[in-house]
């Protein structure tokens, strides 16, 4: 089992925030508090992202599935490199003190750079790319990287690939690579992260209309501000 640290800080109320009507915010001069720490996740590899339940007080998180497993209706066990080039994930379901409650399996999906936890009922709808697309930066490291955007309900134990009829798939925006996204629980907004013609952007959509498959940006930003890049292997540095 792999282990991570989870830290948080405050959100603080807001009247208002330039051109949007939003109730919160983060305060980022708040100081940070750890919520978790070296906590064990299914497989070995390390933790990509995670996202919060609120309501069911669940957190998800997402990795790269570990070599030498042989998940259920594989004829083989596959190497942790043929499992990034193919963008095979483990999503591991946690409470909130840090005990794993669930776990499933998604191949084909991507890197797990991002997923998004949609609560329904005592459950959970999870957001992650998918129909990953496989790529091999400057080092030789190859890596699937999800096109499109999925859409299921948390299933304990289950083994999902691309054309499984649990899946609902979304494309929004034509020709775009490097999908992923995030909820905004208060708001009821979803944000994606996509790549068009080498650039990054994002945008910002309605949940509810989004669910029903269509995408009309409520704000955009073209052009991703440089930052530091922290991991000199992966190709999101590029």
């Amino acid at each position: 089992m792999s282990q991570t640290s989870i830290r948080g800080t405050a959100l603080q109320p807001v009247s208002s925030f330039q051109c949007s009507s939003i109730r919160s915010k983060f305060d980022l001069t708040a100081p940070a508090s750890e919520l978790l720490r070296e906590i064990g996740l299914q497989d070995v590899r390390v933790l990509q992202s995670f996202s919060f339940d609120n309501t069911n007080k669940l957190i998800h998180t997402v990795g790269l599935v570990q070599g030498s497993r042989q998940l259920l209706g594989e004829s083989r066990q596959y190497t942790g490199d043929e499992r990034s080039a193919n963008g095979d994930l483990v999503v591991t379901r946690l409470d909130l003190t840090g005990a794993e409650i669930g776990r499933m399996y998604l191949k084909g999906f991507g890197h797990g750079v991002q997923t998004a936890a949609e609560p329904s009922g005592n459950s959970a709808y999870l957001w992650t790319e998918t129909d990953a697309v496989a790529a091999t930066d400057s080092s030789g490291n190859t890596s699937g990287w999800g096109s499109k955007l999925a859409r299921f309900k948390f299933a304990n134990g289950t083994v999902l690939n691309t054309s499984s009829s649990q899946l609902t798939k979304f494309s929004p925006v034509s020709g775009a690579d490097r999908t992923t996204v995030a909820i905004d629980p208060v708001n009821s907004r979803l944000a994606v992260r996509y790549r068009v013609s080498g650039v990054f952007k994002f945008s910002a959509y309605d949940l509810a209309t989004s669910k029903s498959g269509t995408f009309t940006p409520l704000a955009s930003r073209f052009h991703e501000r440089a930052r530091p890049c922290l991991d000199q292997i992966s190709e999101e540095c590029s």
